[in-house]
């Protein structure tokens, strides 16, 4: 039996079996219902035979091999082995010359084989696509007869200098300008850009010494600023104004009191205050800088309370102050010095800088030293 085929009743060659027969070859046998090997048996049911040129192969071999029929492929097919299927095999079409790429196609420097798109092998084809001329791109059109062609690079700067803009039908249009010329949005322009002359755009109204131009709307994209006649002035920010800018006199100086000391004995009121930097000291809206020192000690009793300088609308953070009273000569408690600062971020010129002493209750027997000083940050 080293025929390549034979029918097991026949004993002979046998290879066009009727519908249910099974060729097998060397080695192998049909043992009822499976396929064996002779030297050792290794069944495959049958029954996965289920059409017409089914062929048995195998999903994988760990542990064992599975069975699987392969079902008979397309007329002229023929099978191969592939990664790309569980059992490995696959019907594909014979290689000619038709899906081949001939090296007759290639008939100039620079050729391009370009596919047919068509779905099946045996009708693929490749038609080669000239170069294009220097500078040119391939770009893909679906009008082509290929589907591709070369076409003009849009993109490509002729000279330094330059930028491009998309003009009508999105089509890139170069635009430039010469020395000291801006970009300027023109709608009347192909690219809706062109170059002018920055000066006459930018700075038109600068015309008198030391002025700025300042910007004002969309618009009306500046405007004239005079420099200020009063020498010494600064520019400073303000909402109201129309270009919210304006040119200040500047705020300098300080302020400091003499210092003065002050015994209190039973006033029945909760807060004692004083008033020490009047609100003329310093212009309206300025930002200045204030610092208290204070030394106190109380008489006969337990107090406690906090320091605190209030100008306008504006307090500065609470400052505790606690005493524990014990007897020390004329029943007065040592003197404890501290200090408060913080900047006032707005003086009113219409209110005077009070310092406070606030108690918690009604005694209010205490002793007081307090000098406080002030100068201006900027106006």
């Amino acid at each position: 039996m080293s025929d390549p085929f034979y029918y097991p009743s026949a004993n002979e060659p046998y290879i066009e079996a009727t519908m249910g027969c099974v060729l097998v070859g060397d080695n192998l046998e049909v043992d009822d219902e499976t396929l064996c090997r002779i030297a050792g048996p290794v069944p495959v049911p049958l029954k996965v035979l289920t059409a017409c040129g089914d062929l048995i192969s195998a999903v994988s071999n760990v542990p064992t091999a599975t069975p699987a029929a392969l079902p008979l492929g397309e007329q002229g097919q023929w099978l191969a082995t592939t990664f790309l299927t569980p059992i490995g095999l696959q019907w594909s079409y014979m290689p000619d010359e038709k899906i081949f790429v001939s090296g007759d196609q290639f008939t100039a420097k620079g050729d391009l084989l370009i596919g047919n798109g068509c779905t099946r092998p045996l009708e693929q084809t490749a038609t080669a696509l000239p170069v294009g001329t220097a500078g040119q791109l391939l770009s893909s059109d679906p009008t082509a007869p290929l589907g591709v062609k070369w076409c003009t690079n849009n993109y490509y700067f002729s000279q330094g200098q330059k930028i491009l803009a998309s003009g009508d039908n999105n089509i890139p249009i170069e635009v430039g300008g010469s020395t000291a010329d801006i970009l300027l949005y023109n709608s009347a322009c192909p690219a809706g850009w062109a170059g002018c002359f920055g000066k006459n755009y930018l700075v038109p109204n600068c015309t008198q010494f030391a002025s700025l131009v300042v910007g004002y709307s969309p618009d009306l994209s500046s405007c004239f600023y005079p420099f200020p006649a009063q020498n010494g002035y600064v520019l400073t920010s303000d909402s109201f104004c129309a270009l919210n800018l304006k040119y200040t006199e500047p705020v300098t100086g300080n302020y400091q009191t003499p210092g003065q000391t002050v015994t209190i004995e039973d006033s029945g009121i909760p807060v004692d205050e004083w008033d020490e930097i009047p609100g003329t000291a310093f212009p309206s809206g300025s930002q200045v800088f204030v610092q208290t020192t204070i030394s106190m000690s109380v008489i006969n009793f337990n107090q406690s309370g906090y320091y605190t300088l209030c100008q306008g609308n504006s307090v500065s953070p609470q400052t505790c102050w606690s005493y524990y009273y014990i007897s020390v000569g004329l029943g007065i408690t040592p003197e404890r010095a501290t200090s408060i600062s913080y900047i006032i971020p707005s003086w009113d010129a219409s209110c005077p800088l009070t310092f406070k002493v606030y108690e918690d209750g009604t005694n209010s027997y205490y002793k007081i030293r307090f000098q406080t000083s002030a100068f201006a940050l900027q106006p």
